[in-house]
């Protein structure tokens, strides 16, 4: 949590004011991204560990994502054994959420535009699953999901 801003991280949000990091929402592309960075740098100013715990928060959101992907996955098989079932989602979203590979996306700031993009395609497949488990045509949440994510791509 102690590491500094580093590489894009400056020109993306260290070196930035808040209303110059307000501005950035304006573009089309990653708003939610830029707006987090924006509120993150209000909340907290310029305070490197803020900006890694958000990260950090947001990783282990989509985790917990992860784990109801797979569990839904799962659901659609035979109802028998749940119990493997839950074991399975839950050391597969422990390798996402612990594996080494992952620290950039908590390290490095700027990666908060791919830890968004993960959540938001995270979510949107599992509310597309869960619709067509459910036989729902009308789901706003999987929509507002999908529709970010595509945008986060």
């Amino acid at each position: 949590m102690d590491s500094p801003f580093i590489f894009d991280d400056h020109h993306v949000i260290a070196d930035l004011s808040i209303d110059e990091a307000f501005n950035k929402c304006k573009s089309p592309q990653r708003i939610i991204a830029h707006l987090s960075f924006a509120v993150n740098l209000f909340i907290w100013g310029n305070d490197v560990r803020s900006f890694h715990i958000v990260n950090t928060v947001i990783h282990i959101v989509t985790s917990f994502g992860l784990f109801l992907l797979i569990c839904e996955i799962l659901s659609t098989r035979n109802r028998e054994n749940e119990e493997s079932k839950f074991f399975i989602a839950v050391i597969c979203s422990l390798i996402f959420l612990l594996h080494p590979l992952a620290t950039q996306s908590i390290t490095y700031i700027c990666q908060r535009y791919t830890s968004l993009a993960a959540l938001f395609y995270i979510y949107a497949l599992y509310f597309y699953i869960n619709a067509i488990i459910q036989n729902k045509r009308n789901d706003a949440a999987g929509f507002f999901i999908i529709y970010y994510g595509i945008v986060y791509r």
